[in-house]
């Protein structure tokens, strides 16, 4: 098969000579180009050997996909130069592929391993060593971490230091001293010298040489930025003085400050010219006069340019000694503290070589200092490996970019990769290397640099658009590079109808309004309370809706027979789900959370996570069993034992036995309740003889073999496999299995191997979740996990989802060391110091920077439709984006680095398109330039508070409509009557109301509220609402100064906590108040806006007396549950939620209360407000029917008409489906 290069490919290809680096863009073919390039070398080269090359990769699936690709290009040009009649051509490229496995391809790791075995004794090693794997190596590192605090702790001199250090650096407690030596070892690990690197951070603080070392030079920057973004403020406020025609005098004050602001923008952009806070530091300040209101529009950018320099006023307002004087004073601490690790290091590899075993660490540093000390060893590589090819190098650290190089001889190394997909920090990948070997290359420095830029993967409209955010995001300054500096893709991917087809990229963003409303607000936090886990809740709320869309789209485009390329076969053929990626930054749960959404759509999915292995519920399980079984007076460990599968209690069982024995461990409860008490339990005796014949086997069994064991007589598989994820879950806990065995594989190892997964999970080492296989399923996964991998359509959701928080313990940065603030022992008190600010600075631009290529990798996985999914935040802050772009049409450096989310760097791009008008038109317009599109295009759907909103593509429409609109009656009997008619049911074949309703998004969470809301607004056009129902009387002209609305609230509060008893006049009640206040239950507002004539005529009432004789009372009763609503052909899961204000059992069964605050003029208001509240107590009636399994009365009680109404909901559910009917056909539904 003869293959088309393009000009930079055939050079990449035919190069020789020279050392050469490739900055292969996403899609650009480089790992075809680096097979085409072994059979090029071997075609010119008779003497060319499999033997002679040497690929490194960073995987092992890589190496085995890059060692198949090599083979099968081998193989494709031996049929070549067979078909070309060169039969020894033929057989030579035949023999070579078939002595691929002659090449050392594989990852540094197994390539440093496999030198050390070969060269054990020049290295210094006993043969024989074992490797230690990441986990094993993570556990000892951290003993050795804590032996060597300890040891510094025992010794009366430097326990004295020790002591003081931690103080000065806030490292109070004893797991935050070790978490901070740990991340001073781990980023030493990743240099060629570690104990040369800890010294040289130790050496930063010396203040002598603060302005001029790397700590003045970052503080310099971060200066430079705030001051930038000041002058760019004020800039912008001239503008504003010059369009209202300011007075002189006042124009004149603003250009004093820009005139500041610049001269300080020099001193800081001058070459070689030294940091001097004390000059800078008068240049920043400024006193702002007084401005009549008039000028408002220039005070708010003065302001802002205030706010922009407010920290370097106050940082360079302490002059150039005391910050000196800061770094003097924390340099014996940091020595410390760096001494502490290069102990921890040393004893860490002291304990490695007596076991004779080895991390990865060690395979690397023992590999370099064999090749950099051993000139022989250094020599023979040379002599053998002639090719060293490195595929990612963007992801190499220090000491891996030192091994590439001593192992590589002048002219024969080949690097392959790509900056702007570097996402593997924090496994220590250092893109500045890339960067730098790049520069150097180019500049014809010790080799050659080549750019593949064109893109053979995407659709011509994704690369374009990809291109348009990227060269707004990628700017040196922040992230290392400019885009436009040969970064930039060409669409290349051959597509018959590439420009002809519809929009390959759509953003569907979810913003909030401006306010919230009170009485869902209240009813949320009435029902939820307020917990640490808050904001995880609602990210996760958010995920399902954004999910729930996800699926409606791709259950559409299945239902319409969307096709796919297939190049292969050029030809199109039928959307399939595996060809359906959906991704997040985030894994764990976050991808269950969608697969459970696809999953209720009856849309086949499967997640593939790294991450959360030791949180799954099946490990948990499975390692509380092992816990109980080694020690079962560990009483949680026990709880959850018996009540996973593996023993089946129920809360039940474990009452029992704790009422049969109230006190001491749990163990002894269930015991002596299975045996003496009379009342015991089969089950109880069942699980006791379990668990004590479970306990002696693992005298006899590996821990290993115990787990199978047990999981074969319980049968686990099966009740794994039933529960959703079940294969996924099955696999897991197969995978626990394989690590005992690895790890402890011999009898009496339970506690070891307990000890050791305790140490995992302090270490934060995942195993990541276990690969269920699926024929056809819609892959689920991190972006992370799809690096490398391509799909016809992808989703990208979670756009608005805030970027991790990678604080450390240790404020550190690899190149920078260890940013410590200035901390006053004897009194806590702390502030910021020039290193604090300089490594606060590099790792936000680092993190940041991570971000936008997390995002790149994202983007490009995308081969025919890109979709961005996500919650963009309030409408209201739309005006800020707006302001977000320099002169350039870039983003600020400002907004690059405060930009919390990928929506927040998204939108200021998407506002300054030509599709992006309604966000222009909700910012206003005069605030966002366009920029040049440049045949970028994009789709953009809105929805408000679950409101879609109207595209407003910037362009002025035509009307559909001609003459006048008749009226609203007249529209809809004409379309009763086409409905009717058989033209309409023609067409309705086709187009099915089923089908339309599956358009329809339910919210994944409702409360009794967003019901009741989901019917209102048919309710409101049908009354009129006339402003008289809803305004109050003002305050000067009520008699008690409470409005109806604040004695409403007053009574509710009050019947929610005061005694049900039955108050004989307004005094008991007035007393019953003021005991509630004392008692902190009510508020001064609240107890005196209270009427007690509201509270008689309520228990005077029949519905009050029945209060007071109900047998059992439930008030502000929360309920949650799960109702299943028929949504088209699909049954959509709808979590409702609520707070039910009274609820009475009494001879009549169950009837639930409802409080109404509405004023109320007439009857007919009555009758009005029955209707609007319907829905909203079906949700209540719904749920005690749930709860109870009988049907409650429901009740509204009007407290200011002192009224109480029956009424009798129709069901939830019924009504729902109409709502969704409704909504989708856009008018109402015949008659069926």
């Amino acid at each position: 098969m003869s293959v088309h290069w393009s000009k930079e490919q055939a050079r990449a290809i035919r190069a020789r000579g020279t050392n050469l680096v490739v900055s292969a863009g996403a899609g650009s073919g480089k790992t075809a180009v680096l097979a085409e390039r072994v059979a090029s070398l071997a075609e010119e080269d008779p003497t060319f050997r499999m033997d002679q090359l040497l690929v490194m990769t960073f995987t092992e699936a890589a190496a085995e996909e890059m060692r198949a690709r090599i083979v099968r290009r081998l193989a494709e040009r031996a049929a070549e130069a067979e078909q070309a009649g060169e039969s020894a051509k033929a057989r030579r490229f035949r023999r070579l592929a078939h002595r691929a496995n002659d090449a050392q391809i594989s990852t540094i790791h197994s390539f440093c391993l496999a030198l050390l075995r070969n060269h054990a004794v020049e290295a210094g090693l006993v043969p024989g060593f074992r490797v230690l794997s990441g986990e094993e190596d993570a556990v000892l590192l951290r003993d050795e971490a804590q032996a060597a605090l300890d040891e510094w702790a025992r010794h009366p001199e430097r326990g004295l230091q020790l002591g003081t250090a931690l103080a000065a650096l806030r490292l109070y407690r004893q797991q935050q001293a070790v978490n901070a030596v740990l991340e001073l070892c781990r980023v030493a690990l990743s240099q060629v010298d570690p104990g040369g690197w800890l010294a040289e951070i130790a050496r930063h603080y010396d203040a002598d040489q603060l302005w001029a070392g790397p700590f003045g030079e970052v503080f310099a920057r971060w200066t430079r930025i705030q001051i930038a973004q000041a002058f760019e403020h004020m800039r912008k406020g001239l503008g504003e003085l010059e369009r209202m025609r300011a007075p002189e005098k006042v124009v004149a004050g603003a250009l004093s400050i820009l005139s500041q602001l610049k001269e300080a923008l020099a001193l800081l952009s001058t070459p070689g010219a030294p940091f001097d806070p004390n000059r800078l530091a008068p240049l920043v300040h400024w006193e702002s006069a007084r401005l009549s209101k008039e000028y408002e529009s220039f005070k708010k950018w003065r302001e802002k340019a205030k706010d922009a320099v407010k920290l370097v006023r106050k940082v360079l307002g302490r002059g150039r000694s005391a910050l000196e004087a800061d770094v003097r004073a924390m340099q014996p601490h940091i020595e410390v503290l760096t001494a502490v690790a290069r102990d921890a290091l040393d004893r860490a590899k002291s304990r490695r070589l007596e076991e004779n075993r080895l991390s990865f660490s060690d395979l690397e540093h023992l590999t370099h200092e064999l090749l950099t000390k051993d000139q022989g060893v250094r020599a023979a590589l040379h002599a053998r490996y002639r090719y060293v090819f490195v595929d990612e190098y963007q992801d190499t650290s220090p000491i891996q970019d030192a091994i590439v190089d001593a192992v590589a001889t002048s002219g024969g190394l080949f690097l392959v990769g790509d900056v702007k997909q570097s996402i593997y920090g924090f496994r220590m990948a250092e893109p500045a290397l890339f960067l730098a070997r790049y520069r150097r290359y180019a500049a014809k420095d010790g080799g050659e640099a080549i750019d593949l830029s064109a893109n053979y993967r995407s659709r011509s409209g994704i690369v374009r658009f990809v291109n348009y955010l990227f060269a707004q995001l990628f700017r040196a300054d922040v992230a290392g590079f400019d885009y436009a500096d040969g970064h930039e893709m060409k669409p290349e991917a051959a597509y018959p109808d590439d420009d002809s087809g519809p929009c390959p990229v759509r953003v569907k963003l979810f913003f909030s309004g401006d306010e919230e409303r009170k009485e869902e607000a209240d009813e949320r936090e009435r029902s939820e309370g307020k917990s640490e886990e808050e904001d995880e809740q609602a990210a996760r709320e958010k995920l399902e809706v954004e999910a729930l869309w996800v699926a409606q789209q791709i259950a559409q485009a299945m239902e319409r027979h969307e096709k796919v390329y297939d190049r292969a076969a050029n030809a199109y053929r039928p959307l399939r789900y595996q060809d359906v990626a959906i991704l997040l930054r985030a894994g764990g749960e976050h991808l269950n959370t969608v697969v459970q959404v696809l999953a209720s759509r009856g849309i086949p999915a499967v997640a593939r996570s790294s991450s959360g292995f030791f949180r799954a519920m099946e490990i948990r399980w499975a390692m509380s069993l092992l816990a109980a079984l080694d020690n079962p007076l560990d009483s949680l460990a026990l709880a959850t034992a018996l009540k996973s599968p593996f023993v089946g209690l129920s809360d039940e069982d474990l009452a029992a036995a704790r009422i049969a024995r109230p006190s001491g461990p749990l163990w002894h409860a269930v015991r002596h309740a299975a045996r003496e008490s009379e009342g015991a339990r089969d089950t109880l005796r069942r699980a006791v003889e379990r668990m004590e014949r479970w306990r002696a086997l693992a005298h006899t069994l590996s821990p290993g073999d115990l787990l199978r064991e047990i999981a074969r007589e319980v049968e686990i598989d099966l009740y794994l496999r039933a529960m959703p994820r079940g294969r996924i879950r099955a696999a897991n806990l197969e995978q626990l299995i394989r690590l005992a065995h690895t790890h402890a594989p011999h009898a009496g190892d339970l506690y070891r191997f307990l000890a050791l997964v305790r140490g995992f999970e302090e270490a934060d080492v995942d195993l990541g979740h276990a690969h269920g296989a699926s024929a056809d399923s819609v892959a689920v996964m991190t972006i992370h996990g799809s690096k490398g991998l391509e799909f016809p359509h992808v989703y990208v959701l979670c756009l608005g989802r805030q970027f991790p928080n990678n604080k450390r313990t240790l404020a550190l940065h690899r190149r920078l060391g260890i940013g410590a603030m200035m901390c006053d022992v004897q009194t806590g008190v702390h502030w910021r110091t020039v290193p604090s600010i300089a490594v606060d600075q590099a790792n936000l631009e680092a993190s940041r920077a991570e971000e936008a290529r997390v995002l790149y990798v994202a983007l490009t996985r995308a081969k025919e439709r890109l979709v961005l999914v996500g919650h963009a935040g309030k409408v209201a802050k739309l005006a800020d984006v707006a302001e977000s772009h320099d002169d350039e049409g870039r983003l600020t450096p400002e907004a690059f680095l405060k930009g919390n989310s990928y929506a927040s760097w998204l939108l200021p791009a998407l506002m300054r398109h030509p599709d992006g008008a309604w966000l222009r038109k909700e910012a206003g317009d005069a605030r966002a330039g366009l920029l040049d599109a440049n045949g970028v295009r994009f789709e953009l759907e809105v929805e408000v508070d679950g409101r879609p909103q109207e595209p407003d593509s910037g362009e002025p429409r035509s009307s559909v409509l001609e003459g006048p609109i008749p009226p609203a009656e007249e529209v809809e009997r004409e379309l009763r009557r086409l409905w009717q008619g058989p033209a309409w049911r023609y067409r309705a074949v086709r187009i099915t109301s089923e089908q339309q309703v599956s358009r329809v998004s339910l919210p994944s969470k409702l409360t009794a509220t967003d019901i009741r809301r989901l019917f209102a607004e048919r309710e409101l056009r049908a009354r009129g609402h006339h402003a008289g129902a809803v305004l109050e009387d003002p305050a000067f002209i009520r008699q008690n100064g409470a409005s109806p609305r604040e004695r409403g609230v007053a009574f509710h509060a009050f019947m929610q906590r005061a005694p049900i008893e039955p108050y004989a006049n307004p005094g008991d009640v007035r007393r019953a108040a003021q005991a509630l206040l004392e008692q902190g239950l009510l508020d001064e507002r609240t107890a005196s806006a209270l009427d007690p004539d509201d509270v008689l005529a309520f228990f005077a009432s029949p519905l009050g007396r029945r209060v007071l004789t109900a047998g059992e009372v439930y008030r502000e009763q929360p309920f949650f549950y799960r109702l299943d609503v028929r949504v088209g052909a699909t049954q959509s899961p709808v979590v409702v939620q609520g707070v039910i204000d009274c609820l009475i059992r009494d001879a009549r069964g169950y009837a639930v209360i409802d409080y109404k605050t509405d004023q109320v003029r007439d009857a007919s208001d009555l009758d009005r407000l029955v209707r609007a509240y319907e829905p909203q107590v079906a949700t209540y009636a719904a749920a005690v029917r749930e709860a109870v399994g009988a049907e409650p009365e429901v009740y509204l009680y009007f407290v200011h008409a002192r009224e109480a109404r029956a009424t009798v909901p129709s069901p939830l559910g019924t009504r729902l489906e109409q709502w969704a009917r409704r909504t989708a056909s856009g008018f109402p539904l015949p008659p069926d």
